[in-house]
This record gives C-alpha cells, structure tokens and sequence, in this order.
C-alpha cells in the first residue's frame, strides 16, 4: 500500500509539471484513476472502468486541484499476497493460496489447508481431527483404549480394548461388539465338538450359560470302544481290538468281540482224563484212577531186567534200571539204566559179578572218632547185611602224656587249674623260722625247676620288713623291680640264695597279706593282666597285726574273696594258700576260698621234700 501511495505522490509531480493550459477545467471530487502513462484519468462513477477499480483493496480516487491535477487516494492492483485481501483486484481473495478449497487459508486460520473439512469454525465431525481449528479434539472422537474405535465411531466401552463393533461377541456378559446386545446366541453359535464326525461322534453348538462360560451341547466325543456293533471311538472301525477274559470248567482264555457279539474263546474244554499229571476232565482232580503219570520214571533193581538197546533180558541182572509210566497210568518192563557204587544191599550194583563183599568204615561215635586217640573201625556186608563195627577207639581221661587222650582236638589239657600263673611267696624270716628256712629255700628252689619251660613267673616277699617296726616296714619285696615283682624262674632261684630267719620278733603276717591282695595292688606286685595271682604265706606264728594296724582275718578275707587283679573275672578269689602250724589252722580258714588251703608246715629238722610235695599239691606241673 505503502508502494502505492508513492506512486500517487510521484503523479503529483508529474501533473504539477504539466502545462498550465491542462488547468482550465478542474473536475474536484470527480472519481479518477492514474492510467498505465501516469496521466490522470477522470471517470465517471457510472462507467465500467469505475466498476473495474473499485474490486478488491483497488480504488479509484478523488480529483483535487492546486496547480496541477491531482488524483487522490488511487489504489490500483497488485501482486496477490496470502493476506485475506483481493490484492491483485480480480474479484477472488488469496487465489491459489486455498490448496484444499475450504475458502481459508493458512493466513486467515486454516490449521490444515491439505483437508477441505478443516478451517475455522468448520463442524466437528467424527474424524478424531481438529476440525474448527480450535486446538482441541473432542473427547469422544478419541481411542482411549486404543482399539482403533472412539465413542463417535460406537465404541460402548472406550475404557476396554476388547469391546468395540468390531469385537467379536464372546461368552462373557458384556456386549463385546457394542451392538445393544449382550451374549446374543446367533453370534455365538459355532460348531463345536470332536475333530471328526466318523463314526458315532456327532459335532455339538457352542453356547453362552449365564455369561460365564460356553459349553458344547450336543457334541458326542470319541469313547472307549466297547462291544455293541458301534464305531465308538470313531476310528472307522466298529468293535476293534476288543478282547476279553473267558473261561470254562478247564480255566481261562480270551475272546474277541465281533460287531456287537464275543467270538470264540480260547479257554480249554474238558476232555477224556489221561495219566499226564493234567486235570484233563477239569473235574478238580488229577489222574485220578492212574497208578502213575505218563513219563513218570520209577527207579528198580529186579528180573526180569532188559537191555534197552536189543530189549533182551540181562543175565544176570545188575545195576540200576527204570520203569517208565505210559498214558494208562501203567509203569512198563524195568530197563536197565546205569551203574553205580555198590552198596550193602544183596544186589550188584556196580555190574562186576560180585553182590555186596563191601567193608567200610564205622563209628559209634562220629563226633570223636578221627580225633586225638580216638578212631573208627570197620564193618563187612553180607547178603545186604552190615556185621558189627570192630576196631573203635572211644575217648578216655586225659593224662599227661602228650596225646590228646579225650579227643577233644587239645594234648594235655585241663590239667592245670590255670594255665598261666604268677606264684607270690610270702615267708617268715622271724628268728622263730630259723630251724625251717634253709629246707624251705632249698625246697622253693627245686620246685621253681618244675616250670623251667613255662610261661609262670615267681616273686618272694619276707617279713617283717628290715625297717623299724610300725614305720610301715612290715614286709620287703626280694624279686623284681618297682614296676614289678614277678621274675623268671632263674631270677627267683638267685633271691632264695640270701634267704635267713633274721628279721623281728613281731610277725604281721595279717597286714601283709591284706596289703599284698588290695584290689588296687597297694604292695605293687605287678599282677600280669594273662596270668592268675597266687599268694602262699609260710609261717611258724598265729596270725598277727601291728596294733597300728589293726587289722583281723575278715580284713583280709575282704581282699582274698574278691580278686580284682591278674586274669580274675568278676566274683572269683585269689589263689591264697597259708602252710603252718596245724594250730593255727582256725585263725586263716576264713580266708580262703577252700578250706583245704591251709597247709601244715613240715616238723623242723626235715629234708625239702615235704616241703616240694606241699607246694606241688598246691600247684603243680601236670606233665612233669
């Protein structure tokens, strides 16, 4: 605009340049225009060319007179501009600027100039687009639930994706297809049932109950194929593969099932009874009436009996034969089958022409017999007949001669009430001993010798002790060491050397004894945990105790009944032996597990002999 009011400014000057004679007449208020040569043009209101130039933003304008001719206000044509104006005059505002032909363009408010139903104020259609332009899309023009379907476009529940026309009615309760109608029945009656209609299988309809759930009524499915002449399971084939158990009085078998009806059953029938080991006639018994069953083999030794390879008859008969049951029940001619050891029973059996003549070995007493001394003998038959048992040696008792005269596998045995022992010699060597004591070592000397192969052991304790009395002298150990006072035989023998009646007056032949069997081994002796303990007093004097002391008998008899050391077991007493003086007898018998323990101590002045006797019956080496 600004372009052309310039230009009617710069006409100004043209016309005020003009001669003065164009000046003559001046039209004021006439309608001009300024023509293509930048004269000036008065027009007359009624003209087309007035028509023509006032179309659009064009106008004519108004003639003023100064000194020159002027036309005021003109607006010709221009170049069309997208401005909502007829710039250029020809009657069409914004000429191809409205792409869609909705009569607006993107400058006077078309949001979408590419579709003819989208500019201002246009009706909202259902297009899920802005149609009016006003930036805002109806809510019912909006998917969301995404489904493809609006409101506009029916969707009855915006809020499911699984409800919109286009959804199929299911068995649900709720109108999936959004046409009104909820779970309607000829939407949802589809065919339903088995895979095939061969057969006795027939398809169902699928139908809604209470909207829960759908079920086939009417569909007959395959079955378990029985036997009623009906291809049950639909395979094409009435009654296959159909058997079943049968039977009769003889058992059980099978049958098979053809169109509708069970066909020959394998079950046996009765049939005439035989001598098979079979119930043949089914009547619960077996060959009854038959001696025997066919095939049965029935050993014998007898004449007439037949050579199987030429049926003739053996003379004379010999080893074992056999009689063979036929189907009758009737055992045949005896064969001859084998031979065989000869036995007692007036019959060859081995086929060497000789009966019998058999001698064997015997025992009346076949636990021993071929043990230690002990044997069988022999016996002879005689036309089938055994003779007596001639020859045994039995059992007898066992004595000390290097056999096993009881048979009972072991030489020498259960001679020795122990077999191995450790022999502990408590003696007196008060000066009351001393017209005993040289016999005595002499004796114990001589004795040991007894055992000089043996696995026994010896210990020697004398008292009263070299200590002063009551300082808790009252015995000495002369054998072994601190560990132990059992020593071999050759130690022993060495001790008994120094041997004298040289200690005190005082005898505590109670003390020692008690002390010397304590159940914790007080003394230390050193029992052998494999041998017996054996404990032999040898004194002149009754039985004493230091007053300090104090002990009687029934102390000691505590400890001698009850041995807790060496090999005893539970409840056993120890080997306690006392020689002495017949008097004293009384005073230790209460002591002892026997009262044959108490020895008499031989008259002094004697040899070692009755000494040796004393301690052999006390203990001794049975095989000596």
């Amino acid at each position: 605009m600004k372009q052309k009011i310039l230009l009617s400014l710069l006409v100004l000057n043209l016309i005020a340049c003009q001669d003065d004679a164009s000046l003559s007449y001046c039209p004021a208020l006439q309608p001009c225009l300024i023509d293509e040569a930048g004269e000036v043009v008065v027009l007359s209101e009624d003209s087309q060319e007035y028509k023509t130039s006032n179309v659009g933003v064009c106008q004519t304008g108004t003639i003023s007179c100064t000194e020159v001719l002027v036309c005021n206000n003109y607006i010709f044509a221009a170049e069309e501009i997208c401005d909502s104006k007829d710039n250029n005059c020809n009657g069409q505002v914004d000429e191809g600027f409205d792409v869609d032909g909705d009569s607006y363009t993107v400058c006077n408010g078309d949001c979408n100039d590419s579709d003819s139903t989208i500019y201002p104020d246009a009706p909202e259609i259902c297009d899920r687009l802005d149609n009016d332009c006003d930036n805002i899309i109806p809510s019912d023009e909006t998917d969301d639930d995404n489904d493809g379907w609006s409101e506009c476009e029916n969707d009855c529940d915006d809020d499911n994706i699984n409800v919109n026309p286009g959804a199929t009615e299911i068995c649900n309760a709720i109108d999936d297809d959004c046409d009104g109608e909820i779970d309607e029945e000829e939407e949802l009656a589809t065919h339903c049932g088995p895979d095939t209609w061969v057969g006795a299988c027939e398809m169902g309809i699928e139908t809604c109950l209470d909207g829960a759930e759908s079920i086939c009524v009417g569909a007959v499915y395959p079955q378990n194929e029985v036997c009623n002449g009906i291809d049950d399971d639909c395979d094409g084939t009435r009654d296959n593969d159909l058997y079943r158990e049968c039977s009769t009085t003889c058992g059980t078998g099978v049958e098979v099932c053809y169109n509708g009806v069970w066909y020959d059953c394998s079950a046996p029938e009765p049939t005439e009874e035989l001598c098979d080991d079979v119930d043949n006639n089914c009547n619960g018994q077996i060959d009854e009436g038959c001696a025997c069953s066919a095939g049965e083999l029935l050993p014998c030794m007898e004449s007439p009996m037949y050579d199987p390879a030429t049926n003739e008859i053996i003379t004379p008969p010999c080893g074992m034969g056999v009689k063979i049951c036929d189907i009758t029940g009737q055992f045949g001619p005896c064969y001859f089958f084998q031979t065989h050891p000869e036995v007692c029973n007036d019959w060859d059996d081995d086929c060497d022409s000789v009966v019998d003549g058999i001698i064997d070995w015997c025992s009346s007493d076949p636990l021993t017999a071929g043990i230690g001394e002990c044997s069988g003998g022999t016996k002879e038959c005689i036309a089938g007949v055994w003779s007596d048992c001639e020859g045994q040696s039995f059992p007898t008792e066992e004595i000390c001669d290097g056999l096993d005269n009881d048979c009972n596998g072991l030489i020498d045995d259960d001679l020795e009430p122990h077999d191995k022992v450790d022999l502990l010699f408590v003696i007196d060597i008060s000066g009351s001993m001393q017209g005993y004591i040289n016999a005595l070592a002499a004796a114990l000397s001589y004795y040991a010798s007894d055992f000089a192969t043996s696995d026994h052991k010896f210990g020697l304790v004398v008292f009263p002790g070299t200590l002063a009395v009551h300082s808790g002298g009252e015995f000495n150990i002369r054998t072994g060491n601190s560990t132990s006072a059992l020593v071999s035989i050759q130690s022993f023998q060495n001790a008994l050397g120094p041997l004298f009646a040289n200690g005190g007056g005082n005898e505590p032949s109670l003390d020692v004894a008690r002390e010397i069997m304590s159940p914790d081994d007080l003394a230390g002796i050193g029992w052998r945990d494999d041998a017996y303990p054996y404990v032999i007093v040898i004194t002149d004097e009754e039985a004493q105790t230091w007053s300090i002391n104090g002990n009687n008998i029934y102390d000691v008899a505590a400890n001698s009944l009850d041995c807790r050391v060496g090999s005893c077991e539970p409840g056993d007493a120890y080997e306690f032996y006392v020689i002495g003086k017949p008097e004293f007898e009384a005073e230790w018998t209460p002591a002892f597990p026997d009262p044959t323990n108490y020895k008499y101590l031989p008259s002094t002045g004697g040899g070692n002999t009755s000494y040796v006797e004393i301690l052999r019956d006390i203990f001794k080496n049975a095989c000596m």
